[in-house]
């Protein structure tokens, strides 16, 4: 396993989470489940950061 997956954040509860929580620390990787929301949060930092969208 390579070094940086051992550290894993929690960004809070699946369906509550906040585009202010992702986006302070500034992630590379943003792996989320299907159901994460709201989706208003999500698709913003998913386009403001570079990422594939769902």
């Amino acid at each position: 396993m390579a070094p940086q997956a051992k550290v894993l954040l929690g960004i809070g509860y699946v369906k509550r989470l906040s585009a202010e929580g992702i986006l302070s620390l500034a992630p590379d990787l943003l792996i989320a489940a299907r159901d994460a929301g709201p989706d208003p949060v999500l698709h913003p930092v998913l386009r403001g950061g570079g990422c594939a969208g769902p």
